[in-house]
Formats: C-alpha cells, sequence, structure tokens
C-alpha cells in the first residue's frame, strides 16, 4: 500500500507510454576500384551495388543540402535503393544521426581518404526538416501497419512505374 510511485498494475487511467528506438550500422565502404583490385563475378556484382546505394545516398544527401527557398520542400529520392529506404528515418530529421569515418594517412590511400572525407563533408552540410524529436501519443501497432503497408504499396507503385 503507500502512495509511492512504485510501478505495478492497477488500474492506471492513461494510455501506457510505449518508445520504441533503432540502431542502424550500416558500413558504407564502396568499392570504386573493384576492377582494379581484380573483382570478378559475384563480388564484383555486389561492389556495383553497394556503389548504386552510395550514389543514391549521397543523391538524398544532395537534396537534403539543397537550401531552401520559401515554397515546398524538394522531393527526397528516399526510394531509390533499399539504404536510402533503410535511412529515411536517421536522414529526414526525426532522429539523431552520426556518421564515423575511417580514414588513412598513407599515401597510397589518398584518393579513397579524400573521397571518405568529402561525402562526410556532404553529411555535414544536410539540413533535414525540422520534425520533433519525439511524437507523442497512443501506440497503435494496427495504425502502424497500415501506414507500412501503404508505404510499401507506394513503393509498389513507384517501381511498376519504372518498368
Amino acid at each position: 500500500g503507500g502512495n509511492g510511485g512504485g510501478g505495478g498494475g492497477g488500474g492506471g487511467a492513461g494510455p501506457s507510454a510505449l518508445k520504441v528506438s533503432r540502431l542502424h550500422l550500416v558500413d558504407l565502404a564502396g568499392s570504386e576500384r573493384a576492377a582494379l583490385l581484380g573483382e570478378r563475378g559475384a563480388r564484383l556484382e555486389e561492389s556495383k551495388k553497394i556503389n548504386l546505394s552510395l550514389s543514391a545516398l549521397a543523391k538524398v544527401m544532395a537534396t537534403l543540402s539543397e537550401p531552401r527557398g520559401g515554397g515546398h520542400p524538394p522531393h527526397v529520392p528516399y526510394r531509390d535503393s533499399k539504404l536510402t529506404r533503410l535511412l529515411k528515418d536517421s536522414l529526414s530529421g526525426t532522429s539523431v544521426a552520426a556518421m564515423l569515418c575511417a580514414v588513412s594517412p598513407s599515401s597510397d590511400q589518398y584518393e579513397e581518404t579524400l573521397n571518405t572525407l568529402k561525402y562526410a563533408n556532404r553529411a555535414k552540410q544536410m539540413t533535414p526538416p525540422q520534425v520533433p524529436q519525439r511524437q507523442e501519443g497512443e501506440h497503435n501497432p494496427l495504425q502502424e501497419q497500415v501506414a507500412v503497408l501503404r508505404e510499401l504499396q507506394g513503393t509498389l507503385v513507384h517501381l511498376a512505374q519504372g518498368m
């Protein structure tokens, strides 16, 4: 008994608060020199896909880096790759994002280090739309599933139009 604020059951009047967090760890190692390194077959194809995803991410970052005028915000191409769809929440201003860069002091790694630093500088220039980081409201799993299905439907329509 008592007047303490202990946790426990017992007829609370308000809706339960649910905090949801995600942590995305993505290795953005590109393979700009795949052909020079002698990659072939499946490994070369994988390198091409990684580079396409990095290119799509660079396009999203460039869009988010553009100065905004008084009109509506520009279309951000999050649906252009699996990587940008995965990182949409991290890039859209609803999350805290950080980028870690691995660089080398070695002179034979100069070009890759320079490209990495340029990429990081573009990320630093991004100004995502201002969205509150906390969204208060009741937790409704059904409503969340409907929202995910609508987003997937939009992706399918987008992909069908490209065929």
